[in-house]
């Protein structure tokens, strides 16, 4: 069904700018927020409050104040790391590719835009 609601265009929202930039940086996401999930948790854990609920201890509330800014820190991070890791090492392979090229082999060439 999902297939189908796809091919037929019924999921043109998913199609736009800030989700196009989330699939960009996924990947550098996906290893950020471990790390800072774990550095909130200890901050949390040693009376780090900055919303002034006191302990962790108060569910639901304190996940509403510290879930903005874990995803905002690891968009912030994973962006700096799209930018200073991932694009460069991608140039740098597709400039090799191209010396291999020029020997006559196949050409690939990989694009994270």
């Amino acid at each position: 069904v999902f297939a189908f609601c796809l091919a037929d265009g019924a999921a043109k929202f998913l199609i736009n700018a800030p989700i196009c930039y989330l699939g960009k940086v996924s990947f550098s996401a996906y290893l950020w927020h471990f790390a800072v999930l774990g550095s909130l948790s200890l901050l949390a854990k040693n009376g780090v409050d900055p919303f002034g609920l006191k302990t962790a201890t108060h569910g639901f509330a304190f996940f509403c104040g510290f879930f903005p800014f874990l995803i905002l820190v690891t968009v912030l991070l994973s962006t700096i790391t799209y930018r200073l890791v991932e694009r460069p090492m991608v140039s740098l392979g597709n400039r090799l590719l191209d010396k291999f090229d020029n020997r006559g082999r196949s050409k690939v060439c990989f694009s994270l835009s």
